[in-house]
């Protein structure tokens, strides 16, 4: 089938989609380095005959490489593409048989405004609805994908998901809704988060969910404190990762990682009166700089008596992240080739669905189809 990839940032819906045997008809994304990442990644470039451009043209067409060698800009086959979504109309969109919006949760998340629905960032929910609403009952697309964090389930008492649901059902779609857990499609990231499927026409039942396997890993914390200075064992499975908690490892936690076998020794404390000890504890250091007790940096090295091994308690690297959220290698290696830093390489990381959870999602939509007789293309 055929979707749109609604709030895209890096297109962790497109590659789980794509992976199960659908094709992106197009995306909206207003970040412009989520943007640059994804069409590096998808390898896509504004169409070489659009006449309509330049920074106040809100939408336009992207061409693969495929695609560019073939158009002759009378008919381009390349992919629609929209930087603001508050500034489209329904008629303006392509149509395509599944949406795919993981809205923004800066106003629902615990760690974030708790503005609720109706907050300025995650109110762009409505502006999703209100398109399906004004679309023409044959354009609308057959199914619904939406992801957000947990706590839309009981933000607001409960009342903002209530809201969800009736806003969806106003725009003609039925809806089943399960908390998944990324940990549980094989990647070793703790990360929940709740994904409602709409189906139109009143389709109601459960068809999609229940998703994936059940993984019993669990995140180990070896040294407590603040977040981005909690120490975790790099053994269990990571903390959430996260776009927008600062600090030295706000986003990605701090790891206990071992390097190589050393001596049996004691270990040094290094807090403001330094003494040796039989017990570890982290020490303070500057990534990359060596050992230090500078105030906010906790990296460094800790020797284990009695099970000899050098430890260097580190963050996760950005090719890390964007591993835990099951995206190959190459695509990171194309997004970090166009240029991209490795601050947005985390933030995009951390704003993406996990790929692996949408490709379970995407190859149930399949088999639906396909046990229902329905052509998968229009």
């Amino acid at each position: 089938m055929t979707f749109l990839d609604l709030f895209a940032g890096i297109g962790g819906f497109r590659r789980g989609l794509e992976r199960s045997g659908h094709v992106c008809a197009g995306h909206v994304e207003i970040d412009k380095y989520a943007n640059k990442s994804y069409m590096a990644m998808y390898g896509l470039m504004y169409c070489p005959y659009e006449t309509d451009t330049g920074p106040d043209v809100n939408s336009c067409r992207m061409c693969s490489q495929e695609v560019r060698n073939e158009c002759d800009g009378e008919r381009c086959k390349g992919e629609w593409y929209a930087k603001d979504i508050k500034q489209l109309t329904a008629g303006e969109i392509p149509k395509a048989e599944i949406w795919t919006f993981g809205f923004p949760c800066t106003d629902i998340s615990i760690s974030g405004r708790m503005a609720g629905l109706h907050g300025a960032r995650s109110g762009l929910f409505f502006t999703v609805t209100g398109l399906l609403k004004s679309t023409a009952s044959e354009n609308k697309p057959r199914y619904v994908i939406v992801e957000n964090v947990k706590h839309l389930l009981s933000g607001k008492r409960g009342g903002d998901f209530t809201t969800v649901l009736f806003e969806l059902w106003e725009a003609g779609y039925d809806c089943e809704w399960c908390v998944v857990n990324s940990k549980d499609f094989d990647v070793p990231q703790n990360r929940e988060r709740v994904y409602l499927i709409g189906y139109s026409g009143r389709r109601s039942g459960r068809k999609v969910f229940p998703v994936g396997g059940t993984n019993t890993a669990s995140v180990k914390r070896l040294v407590d404190g603040r977040q981005g200075e909690r120490i975790y064992d790099s053994g269990g499975i990571s903390v959430t990762l996260n776009a927008t908690s600062g600090g030295f490892a706000g986003r990605t936690g701090l790891y206990a990682v071992a390097v190589e076998s050393l001596p049996g020794i004691s270990f040094i404390d290094l807090s403001r009166d330094p003494k040796f000890t039989d017990i570890s504890r982290s020490i303070m250091a500057k990534q990359y700089a060596g050992i230090t007790n500078h105030k906010g940096e906790t990296s460094g090295v800790f020797i284990c008596k009695g099970n000899p091994a050098a430890v260097r308690v580190r963050r996760l690297t950005p090719r890390e992240c964007w591993r835990l959220q099951a995206f190959e290698d190459f695509l990171f290696d194309q997004a970090e080739a166009a240029g991209i830093s490795d601050t947005q390489l985390y933030k995009q990381a951390g704003n993406a669905v996990t790929v692996n959870a949408v490709y379970e999602i995407g190859l149930k939509l399949k088999e639906m189809e396909v046990n229902h007789g329905v052509s998968q293309a229009f």
